[in-house]
């Protein structure tokens, strides 16, 4: 997924993407977070890796990322 302007209808075709790839693909709940934010490109991608490090943990989900996506309007 890549940034122009945030567009909600083109969030929720990235979400339902990829969310395809982690059925079909078996991914274990705990790497959706990493295979997820592999897909991100241009301005989300550098978003990400700014962020990333003060998020990553544990507790940190695929519903939490999809949160913190929505929340800065990515």
């Amino acid at each position: 997924m890549h940034a122009r302007k945030y567009d909600p209808v083109e969030l929720k075709a990235w979400i339902r993407g990829i969310e395809k790839i982690f059925t079909i693909m078996k991914v274990p709940k705990d790497k959706n977070v990493n295979i997820g934010t592999f897909y991100l490109t241009e301005e989300v991608d550098f978003w990400w890796n700014t962020i990333k490090g003060m998020l990553l943990g544990p507790d940190f989900t695929w519903s939490r990322f999809l949160e913190k996506l929505k929340m800065n309007g990515i």
